[in-house]
C-alpha cells in the first residue's frame, strides 16, 4: 500500500482470479449486445433462464403472439371476451369503433389467474368483507393521456378511462399504479367528435358493469380461485376527475356557463360586457363554505331531466340561453339521462364527483399563494409584477411546452384583475410553469 500525502493511503488494486476475470468479461460482452436495461432487469432474465429454461420464441411478434393469446384465454364464458366492443353515435348520426376491456370479466380473470392480486383481495375482503348493506366503492377515473414523451408533440393524445376499488385505500394500495386497471384508451380526435364525448364512453363502461343481466355488483359477483373463493358486493361510488374531464362527463359547462360551479346553487357567473374573454366576474355574496349552497343528488338530476323537457319545446335561441343559465349542456347520449343507471339508482352526481387533487391545488391554492407571495414582494418596495414581466420574457421553454406566452400573464391589465380578485387567474399548466421562474426569481433576486 501506498502513501498519498493529499489524498491518504491508496487501496492496492484488488487481483481477481483468472477464471473470474473471463466470466466478467464474458458479462460486459454479453450485455453490451443488448438494449438498454437495469442491471436488476438483466439479473432477473437470466436467473429465470437458469430455473425455467429458455423459451422457444422471444421476437417481437411472437411477444405480440403471446399477448393476444392471453387476451383470447381470458374469456368470461357466458360475461362474454375481455376485450369488447361498442358503436358511439358522432352529431351527423355517423358512428365511431370504441373498444374496451370489460370490467367484470378483467376482474374475474385477475382474481381466478392467483398471485399478488388475489392475494390482497382475499385478505382486504376479510378484514373488511363486502355486502349488499356495505358494498365497496368503484372508483372510475378518466382524464387526457399523451403516451410516449410528454413534452414531446400531443398528436397521439387519447382519453383512458381506469377503474378499483377506494376500499384499497384503508390498506394503503391506491399509490400503485398496477391496482388501477385500464379499461380503455381512445384517441382525443376520435373522443371530441362524439355526440357528449366522454360522457358516451361513461355510459358504455357503466352499463357493461351495472346493467349485465348475468351479474349484479351490488348484490354480490363471485370470483372463483383454488385458494379459495369471494363474493365481492360494490357499487359507484366515485367519479375522480379534472376539471375538464368533469365537464364531459356530467355534461357541465364549466366556466363557460353562468351557473359555473356544478355543486353550488348560490356561486353565479356572468362574463363582462367590456371584455367578453373575462371569465373571473363572479356574483355572489358566499365568502365561507358554509355559505355555500350546495345541491343534492336528485335536483342535479331533476335539472337535467327539465333541460331535457325544454329542448323538445324551446327554440334553440331560447335553449341555449336555458343551457347558459342551468351551467349544463344538453345531449341525448349525457350520462344523466341513462335510464338503466336511473333505474338502478347509480347515479349520484354531487356525491361521486371528486375533483383531481393536482387541479384542487394549481387551481384552489396556488394562485392565491402565488398572488399573496407577489403583492407582499411588491409591498417591500420592489414592484415584483412590473419586473417578472420583463423577466420571464428571458426564460425560453422548449417549444413543445407551449409556454413562451408566460410573460404576458403579466401584462398590466392582467394584473389588475389579479389584484381586484385576490388570485392569479391563469390555467393550471400555466400556474405550473409560472412557478419555476418565479422561485428562480425570489432566490436569486428577492
Amino acid at each position: 500500500m501506498s502513501t498519498d500525502s493529499t489524498h491518504g493511503p491508496t487501496p492496492a488494486p484488488t487481483t481477481t482470479r483468472p477464471a473470474k476475470k473471463a466470466k466478467l468479461a464474458q458479462l460486459l460482452t454479453f450485455k453490451a449486445k443488448l438494449p438498454d436495461h437495469s442491471q436488476a432487469a438483466l439479473d432477473a432474465i437470466i436467473r429465470e433462464a437458469k430455473d425455467s429454461g429458455l423459451p422457444d420464441y422471444s421476437s417481437s411478434n411472437h411477444q405480440r403472439e403471446a399477448r393476444e393469446q392471453l387476451l383470447r384465454d381470458s374469456h368470461g364464458g357466458q360475461l362474454g371476451p375481455l376485450m369488447q366492443q361498442a358503436q358511439l353515435e358522432r352529431p351527423d348520426g355517423a358512428t365511431e369503433t370504441m373498444h374496451f376491456a370489460s370490467f367484470l370479466v378483467y376482474l374475474s380473470a385477475l382474481y381466478s389467474a392467483g398471485g399478488s392480486f388475489t392475494q390482497i383481495l382475499q385478505r382486504l375482503h376479510r378484514t373488511k368483507p363486502s355486502t349488499p348493506l356495505a358494498p365497496w366503492g368503484l372508483t372510475l377515473y378518466c382524464d387526457e393521456i399523451i403516451p410516449g414523451n410528454v413534452l414531446g408533440r400531443a398528436e397521439r393524445k387519447c382519453w383512458a378511462i381506469y377503474a378499483t376499488f377506494d376500499d384499497l385505500a384503508s390498506v394503503d394500495l391506491l399509490c400503485h399504479e398496477d391496482l388501477w386497471l385500464t379499461l380503455c384508451v381512445m384517441r382525443s380526435t376520435m373522443v371530441n367528435a362524439l355526440d357528449a364525448g366522454v360522457a358516451q364512453m361513461m355510459r358504455v363502461i357503466l352499463e357493461s358493469i351495472f346493467g349485465n343481466e348475468l351479474v349484479h355488483p351490488q348484490t354480490g359477483f363471485l370470483l372463483k380461485h383454488d385458494t379459495g373463493d369471494t363474493r365481492l358486493c360494490f357499487t359507484w361510488k366515485m367519479m375522480l376527475c379534472d376539471g375538464a374531464a368533469h365537464k364531459q362527463v356530467w355534461s357541465s359547462k364549466g366556466d363557460s356557463g353562468e351557473k359555473f360551479c356544478l355543486l353550488c346553487a348560490n356561486v353565479r357567473g356572468m362574463k363582462s360586457q367590456a371584455d367578453h374573454e373575462d371569465e373571473d366576474e363572479c356574483y355572489h355574496q358566499a365568502k365561507t363554505y358554509s355559505e355555500l349552497v350546495l345541491v343534492t343528488d336528485d335536483e342535479l338530476l331533476a335539472s337535467y331531466q327539465r333541460l331535457h323537457a325544454r329542448q323538445r319545446t324551446c327554440s334553440k335561441k331560447d335553449f341555449a340561453r336555458w343551457q347558459m343559465a342551468t351551467g349544463l349542456t344538453w345531449s341525448k347520449h349525457a350520462l344523466l339521462l341513462n335510464d338503466t343507471l336511473l333505474q338502478k339508482n347509480l347515479l349520484k352526481p354531487r356525491s361521486q364527483f371528486c375533483h383531481d387533487y393536482m387541479h384542487g391545488i394549481l387551481q384552489g391554492t396556488a394562485p392565491v399563494v402565488l398572488y399573496h407571495t407577489l403583492q407582499a414582494i411588491s409591498l417591500r418596495g420592489l414592484d415584483a409584477w412590473e419586473f417578472l414581466a420583463q423577466y420571464l420574457q428571458h426564460f425560453h421553454f422548449p417549444p413543445a411546452w407551449k409556454c413562451s406566452h408566460l410573460a404576458s400573464l403579466l401584462a398590466k391589465k392582467k394584473v389588475e384583475k389579479y389584484k381586484a380578485n385576490q388570485k392569479v387567474s391563469a390555467m393550471a399548466s400555466e400556474i405550473l410553469a409560472l412557478f419555476p421562474p418565479v422561485r428562480h426569481f425570489i432566490h436569486t433576486v428577492v
